[in-house]
């Protein structure tokens, strides 16, 4: 409950402009429209993808022998030694 005191406290003395208009913007574009397909790239946002990565989901094999090799590339394969 002191947390919340502490924080009305700064709120409460922030001074506010009646007249200004709220805005509300989409910081991951620069027109700053939200829509859904700036939702969905800006969940990638930093993604780095290796060539190892494309080649594995291009490769012409089953499914669970794709989904096997990425998580060899990302190191999650729960062998022997990382069971210990």
């Amino acid at each position: 409950i002191s947390e919340f005191f502490t924080l009305w406290m700064l709120v409460h003395d922030f001074p506010l402009d009646d007249q200004a208009e709220d805005d509300i913007t989409w910081k991951h574009v620069n027109d700053g429209i939200y829509s859904a397909a700036t939702a969905y790239k800006a969940l990638f946002l930093g993604l780095t993808l290796s060539p190892m990565d494309r080649m594995v989901w291009k490769a012409w094999t089953p499914p669970k022998v794709k989904f096997f090799a990425w998580l060899a590339l990302q190191d999650r394969i729960w062998t022997a030694d990382r069971l210990e």
